[in-house]
């Protein structure tokens, strides 16, 4: 490893546990300074050149990490010549993310030091560690998360609620982890469901359920409550249907009706903007809630799902990629021959992104593969869509020149399921009526 040769050096020290590794192996933050204290007082530093940017409980899943941001900003402004780490993973366990974070110090002159892996980016051999480390980085962490996903797998085919937290809502944990029917809980979601039925909104199932103890139930949740399959003994796990796991609450019959009916209910002017409510699902099966938040000049439409962490993609990104397919599908007879070519190619773009997908998630492609791959097609399917942005459409549907209302008219009756990797941020399959 690299000596510290001047001691005017403005160094920033980086530490990051998360709650499960505090928990797991007491691996925390204070055992990381320790050691990188120690390692500093080899060259006789003076504390006011070092900054410390410490991340506790915090994943390193991905690079938004407040501190982390903090450091690597400092970094841009030139405030900083040296980060010194406890190991390569405090970082991050993505090889992407490693890798941006390694360019950014080297364009800003910015050395690295991972006190435990024994080594600095100052030199070839060292940047050629720091990338198979960060591979068996993220190789542990795929591994972990591949043993974990194949337990709850088997959970599943036995027929036992494959999840922590509380179940569903009617349902009561039993023996060996099986589900039994919370009969008071079951009670208040016939009545809802027999209300949907009966032509109710959701405004008035909240408030029979507020009138019964549930003062806290929105409707969003009312909707995704309605929409769920669970309630008739249908349960989706990674993608798969399981029938043994959720004992039915009302009848299949039942639930179409109910859905069938608040479907047709008169769209709320304050809804107008959601133009896909009622036809999102993440890849695991769940509908997602729709929400919002108001920055100082606008407000973001985004679509959330409460069973994979809240997470939540930004109902432009849906649009970007579902629009022009969704054209495609419906007026595709009327399109000049410049507009074929184009909307054939972004098709064929759609399906190689799609493509590259399946084989990033069946490890056929590894991780900087993938990113570059995706980076490429969609700077493809931009340019694709350059050519006829600004071309006057005049038979076929004006997106731009619609209401809300008429967009969302436009969505629901064009289209059957839509559904979006939550994490990757993009869609996976469109379903047309």
């Amino acid at each position: 490893m690299s000596e510290i040769k001047k001691k005017n050096y403005n160094v920033g020290v980086y530490c990051r546990v998360s709650t499960q590794e505090q928990a797991e192996s007491g691996f925390g933050i204070d055992v990381q300074m320790s050691k990188i204290n120690a390692y500093l007082s080899l060259f006789d530093y003076e504390l006011e050149n070092i900054t410390y940017y410490i991340d506790e409980g915090i994943s390193a899943k991905d690079m938004k990490r407040k501190r982390l941001q903090a450091l690597l900003k400092e970094v841009e402004n030139g405030n900083i010549d040296l980060v010194i780490i406890y190991k390569l993973d405090r970082l991050s366990r993505s090889v992407i993310d490693v890798y941006k974070i390694i360019e950014l110090l080297n364009n800003n002159n910015c050395n690295l030091i991972a006190v435990m892996d024994q080594l600095d980016i100052s030199s070839a051999n060292g940047r050629m560690m720091v990338g198979m480390l960060a591979i068996i980085s993220q190789w542990e962490r795929e591994t972990i998360s591949e043993r974990t996903n194949d337990g709850m797998i088997q959970m599943a085919k036995q027929g036992l609620f494959p999840r922590g937290g509380k179940p569903p809502f009617g349902y009561i944990r039993g023996e060996n982890n099986k589900l039994e029917i919370n009969e008071e809980e079951a009670i208040l979601i016939r009545t809802a469901f027999k209300m949907a039925c009966d032509g109710c909104n959701m405004s008035e199932i909240q408030r029979y359920l507020s009138d019964k103890g549930k003062k806290y139930v929105k409707s969003d949740a009312i909707k995704i409550l309605i929409q769920n399959k669970v309630y008739y003994g249908d349960f989706y796990f990674k993608g798969v249907k399981y029938t043994n796991i959720t004992p039915p609450i009302i009848s299949k019959k039942m639930y179409l009706d109910a859905n069938k009916s608040i479907s047709r209910l008169l769209c709320h002017k304050d809804n107008e903007k959601y133009y896909f409510s009622y036809l999102l699902k993440c890849q695991s099966g769940h509908s997602l809630l729709s929400k919002s938040t108001k920055k100082p000049t606008r407000r973001y439409y985004y679509y959330v799902c409460e069973e994979c962490q809240n997470q939540r993609i930004n109902q432009q990104v849906i649009i970007e990629e579902v629009l022009f397919r969704l054209i495609t599908n419906s007026f595709h007879k009327d399109y000049t021959k410049f507009e074929k070519r184009c909307f054939t190619r972004i098709k064929s773009i759609n399906n190689s992104i799609e493509e590259a997908y399946t084989d990033y998630i069946n490890s056929r492609l590894d991780a900087k593969t993938y990113a570059f791959t995706l980076s490429k097609l969609e700077t493809d399917k931009k340019n694709e869509m350059d050519k006829i942005k600004n071309i006057k459409v005049s038979n076929y549907i004006d997106w731009i020149s619609m209401s809300d209302r008429e967009r969302k008219y436009f969505v629901q009756n064009n289209v059957k399921e839509i559904v979006v990797d939550i994490t990757l941020k993009k869609v996976l399959k469109i379903e047309f009526k």
